[in-house]
C-alpha cells in the first residue's frame, strides 16, 4: 500500500463511518439532541455511588442505557439501521440485563469464597 492508496482507504473509511454514525445516531439519540443516549446514562446513575461500582458494572449499565434510549426512539418510527430491528434491541437489552445479573452473581460468589478462605485461614492460625 502506497501513500495514495492509504489516503484513499482512510477517505473511504471516513465516508463509511459517517454514514453509519448518521443512521445510528438517529436510532440512539435523535435530531434534537445527538448526545441524548449518553445523557440518559447520567440520569439513570444519579444517586449511585460510582466508587462502589466496578468498571464492568458501569460499562454494562452504559450499554443498557443505550439500548433503552434506542427502544424509546424507535417506538414511533422505523429504525434507520435496518439490520437492527426494534425486537433485536429488546433482546439486546434483555441479554445485557442477564449479563449484568450473571456478572454480579459471579462477583458475589467470588467475594463469599474469598471471605470464607480468610475465615478458614484465621481459624487455622488460632
Amino acid at each position: 500500500m502506497n501513500q495514495e492508496q492509504f489516503l484513499e482507504f482512510i477517505k473511504k473509511s471516513n465516508k463509511e463511518g459517517f454514514k453509519l454514525i448518521e443512521m445510528k445516531n438517529s436510532d440512539y439519540a435523535g435530531k434534537k439532541d445527538p448526545f441524548k443516549n449518553f445523557k440518559l446514562f447520567e440520569t439513570l446513575m444519579q444517586g449511585v455511588d460510582l466508587n462502589k461500582c466496578d468498571l464492568t458494572e458501569i460499562a454494562l449499565m452504559v450499554r443498557l442505557s443505550d439500548k433503552i434510549q434506542r427502544m424509546a426512539n424507535l417506538l414511533d418510527k422505523p429504525p434507520a439501521v435496518e439490520t437492527e430491528s426494534f425486537d433485536d434491541t429488546c433482546l439486546d437489552n434483555a441479554n445485557y440485563s442477564h449479563i449484568l445479573r450473571a456478572y454480579r452473581k459471579n462477583k458475589l460468589d467470588q467475594n463469599k469464597m474469598y471471605a470464607s478462605k480468610e475465615t478458614t485461614a484465621r481459624d487455622s492460625d488460632n
